[in-house]
């Protein structure tokens, strides 16, 4: 009885450590399901622009991002010779994203037919405006490069 327990023992260990075996995962896998898993909405940090390197608060570094940004391009448009023959109201919506590698990029650019036909250079004067921005920093989920797509919206007002 003895020497069939002591049997049973060796083959359970024999066979049931087979069960035991791990998986040696490599860190670009670990990565990869990591990255799977992150809410991309909710960004550790947003994107910025150098001038806004030194604020703390999260929220205050994408309100200061947002007003750079804004600022890029009403000063790049002041250059430029708008003229509106009516007087108008209107919203322009960018559609931007700003890759892991810190470039700004200009997915689209919403316009009313009326604004376009006053203004043909429009489209062209904000896809530069974008184009020349100084090198941004990237938006960061838990301190890894990330893509960030966002909408910006610019007033065009005239009297």
């Amino acid at each position: 009885m003895g020497k069939l327990l002591s049997v049973i023992v060796i083959l359970s260990l024999f066979f049931g450590c087979k069960n035991f075996e791990t998986k040696k995962v490599s860190a670009d896998e670990l990565k990869s399901k990591s990255l799977k898993e992150v809410n991309w909405k909710k960004l550790s940090q947003y994107p910025s622009f150098p001038a806004c390197q030194k604020v703390d608060a999260r929220e205050r570094k994408r309100e200061c991002f947002e007003k750079e940004l804004a600022r890029h391009i009403y000063h790049s448009l002041e250059s430029k010779k708008i003229v509106l023959l009516d007087s108008m109201r209107e919203e322009i919506r960018l559609r931007m994203e700003i890759t892991k590698e810190g470039k700004a990029r200009l997915k689209k650019i919403q316009l009313s037919d009326s604004l376009q036909e006053q203004a043909p250079d429009l489209k062209q004067w904000l896809r530069n405006s974008i184009r020349e921005l100084p090198e941004l920093n990237p938006g960061h989920k838990r301190g890894i490069p990330v893509k960030t797509s966002f909408e910006i919206p610019i007033l065009i007002q005239s009297d």
